[in-house]
């Protein structure tokens, strides 16, 4: 309820304009009745539009629709709630109270209960459907069956009374639906997504209808059918249960990623719920692990101050129920130190990942995956932050894991071989750097092919080492090498263009500058079309130009 505060007051229709409304809505009703029902209900817009709603839905004439309201008192039916700047909403929510009560389908009932405690707007059916194993009957039979008749009639109905709205049908009228606002066929397969949305107030009514111990039932559904989403889109990823990588990014596919971050606003909803209501272990993990989702969801949609959040809490819950030397813990570690990382905190990221990484070698040694993942990632901070011995000593350690568990020929291993070369060329050992590169180059080559991204920055890397031993002619060779691939993959990019000037600058150092300048020409061109004339490039690709025709 605390939610109603936030909540703009709506202006009041005048008495013709409220008479107008629920005449326009209510076929028939005469003008003194539509009089008495708006004064009633305070010329409120809101309450206006679910009364007129439940008139028409239930089919019940305005006289006894008064009656009813007159019958019960609104002492009786107002949320106890005192601030006054959200009265007209207080007034709707009464007012729907009436509406919820006439309904008597049970699946309709219940929808009702699940759709209070996600969030307002833009629920998913896919999100519903995807968790209806962990929900009550007649609800799970409602999404799992092989007829949509039933559900469309339990929407129609919903929408009817406005009680919520959907969009996103292939009904064909507009947004959603046919033209009377009934929706046309239930999306699944090829049709669009529906997409559920329940206001703050009717929430609100509903879980005031809730009777004693109901409230935490339909929480608790919400928790687990929340849980059994999450557990089918990412599995064990994010539990520290398997023997995968927690550290590590998860290679999801590009669909479950999409319905991540669709489907985080309203897990974070339930997360947030539970989290304040349900305080038993079982209920407090399962948070845990709704928040790591939530988090991943965040991180994936570019909001990693939220994502933080929810890492931060799961990473609570795991150490107050688990401890922290437990593995859900290391796990969390992880995922808060790369929300660090990516904010640009290192100085915080490094704290969690080497918390995780204490962990994880005391449970599991220092061979395990989840171990190696870990040295990887401290060294990764470490080296983000300057601290370029101790990120080599943490990438020797996973190295020498890697070479006995995967061999010298994986691209995992290539990776960390490249990740040493950088800081050694970084640090002025170069010859120590192209040999590593050269290595790199040599799986990247064989296990990803000619033209992959990693082959190519191999030999731009071993190009640039080449020019800080200042042996220019390896280092034309390795950036034509380089420039082959571009041209057949990139023609035209900026890549392209880098390379050519990479050429000229290597031609340089062989002081030709007459070979130089058509390479910086070249460069220039491109540079201006890629970038557009105004780029700080094109100027100093054009005095590059310049220097090789006036240096002889």
């Amino acid at each position: 309820m605390e939610q109603m505060a936030n909540i703009a007051d709506l202006s009041l229709f005048s008495e013709a304009e409220a008479v107008a409304f629920v005449q326009s809505r209510v076929p028939g009703v005469a003008a003194v009745e539509a009089g008495q029902l708006a004064g009633l209900l305070g010329f409120i817009p809101m309450a206006l539009e679910h009364a007129t709603a439940f008139l028409v839905q239930s089919g019940q004439d305005c006289a006894s629709y008064i009656g009813l309201l007159r019958q019960h008192g609104f002492d009786e039916l107002r949320i106890r709630y005192s601030a006054e700047d959200c009265a007209h909403e207080l007034m709707a929510a009464s007012v729907q109270l009436l509406t919820i009560d006439a309904i008597e389908s049970q699946s309709a009932r219940q929808l009702l209960y699940l759709l209070a405690y996600c969030a307002t707007d833009s629920l998913p059916l896919s999100l519903l459907q995807r968790g209806q194993a962990a929900l009550p009957q007649p609800l799970q039979g409602l999404f799992g069956g092989s007829s949509q008749s039933e559900l469309k009639q339990v929407l129609n109905m919903l929408v009817g009374f406005a009680l919520i709205s959907v969009e996103g049908d292939d009904g064909g009228a507009g947004d959603g639906g046919t033209s009377d606002g009934r929706l046309g066929t239930v999306a699944s397969g090829g049709n669009r997504e529906l997409l559920l949305t329940m206001p703050v107030v009717t929430q609100l009514a509903v879980k005031h209808q809730a009777i004693e111990g109901e409230d935490t039932f339909w929480l608790s559904c919400c928790l687990s059918m929340a849980d059994t989403v999450v557990s089918g889109l990412l599995g064990d990823e994010l539990t520290a249960s398997s023997d995968d990588s927690v550290s590590a990014r998860v290679q999801e596919s590009t669909e479950t990623l999409i319905e991540l971050v669709c489907f985080a606003p309203h897990l974070l909803a339930i997360a947030r719920q539970a989290e304040a209501a349900l305080d038993d272990d079982c209920s407090q993990l399962a948070i845990s692990r709704l928040y790591l989702a939530v988090g991943r969801g965040y991180e994936c949609s570019g909001d990693y101050n939220l994502a933080l959040e929810c890492f931060q809490k799961a990473l609570l819950i795991c150490e107050n129920i688990q401890g922290e030397q437990s593995l859900a813990a290391a796990a969390a570690n992880s995922l808060v130190a790369d929300a660090y990382l990516r904010l640009g905190n290192c100085a915080n990221a490094l704290e969690y990942a080497e918390a995780a990484l204490r962990v994880l070698e005391d449970a599991l040694g220092s061979e395990h995956p989840q171990t190696v993942a870990a040295y990887l990632a401290a060294a990764n901070v470490r080296d983000d932050l300057g601290d370029f011995d101790e990120a080599l000593a943490y990438y020797g350690k996973a190295l020498v894991v890697q070479e006995r568990s995967l061999g010298d020929n994986h691209p995992d291993t290539a990776a960390t071989y490249r990740s040493i070369a950088l800081i050694q060329r970084h640090l002025g050992d170069c010859d120590q750097a192209v040999e590593l590169f050269q290595k790199a180059l040599a799986v990247s080559h064989e296990r990803l092919g000619v033209g992959h991204p990693d082959t190519v920055a191999d030999l731009n890397n071993i190009a640039l080492s080449y020019r800080q031993l200042a042996d220019h002619a390896k280092e034309l060779e390795y950036f034509q090498k380089a420039l082959a691939i571009y041209e057949t993959a990139d023609k035209g990019r900026l890549y392209t263009a880098i390379t050519y000037q990479n050429i000229g600058l290597a031609y340089e150092g062989l002081g030709d500058n007459v070979a130089a300048l058509p390479w910086h020409e070249k460069a220039h061109e491109l540079f201006k079309v890629v970038l557009g004339p105004e780029h700080p490039l094109v100027e100093e690709s054009l005095e590059r130009c310049r220097y090789a025709k006036n240096t002889p």
